[in-house]
């Protein structure tokens, strides 16, 4: 019967250590992920500062400062 008993938690220490393993090595893999998927992802968000300096604002019909043209001063810039 001690026979039985031993065994059994023989059994139970084995399947405890096997998991306990198992899930440490699953947590340092999901931690590899991570830090790959910031590695991948992220690094092209980092801007250089060179390339603020060549930026320069242009003007179009949506960010002008100029709201509103009458169709007869448009009609004179163009034909004088």
């Amino acid at each position: 019967m001690k026979l039985w008993i031993g065994l059994i938690i023989a059994f139970a220490v084995l399947v405890f250590v096997y998991n306990f393993i198992k899930n440490k090595k699953r947590r340092k893999a999901n931690v590899d992920m991570v830090a790959e998927f910031n590695k991948r992802y992220h690094k092209d968000k980092k801007v250089k500062k060179s390339e603020h300096k060549e930026y320069s604002n242009y003007i179009t019909k949506y960010n002008s400062s100029l709201d509103y043209v009458e169709k007869a001063e448009i009609a004179s810039d163009k034909l004088g």
